[in-house]
């Protein structure tokens, strides 16, 4: 297993983590009651 493997895998986990990212932000944001999903809006309300 030469480099390759290691860029694919790399790849793969950049991957996921995004994945887990947004899920993790949808999962906040419903769960503090805020489930419109416009981030420009939303951060210009908050402050």
């Amino acid at each position: 297993m030469g480099h390759d493997g290691v860029y694919v895998w790399t790849a793969y986990a950049l991957t996921l983590a995004a994945m887990a990212v947004e899920v993790a932000v949808l999962l906040w944001r419903s769960r503090s009651g805020r489930v419109d999903v416009v981030p420009g809006r939303d951060l210009k309300r908050e402050r």
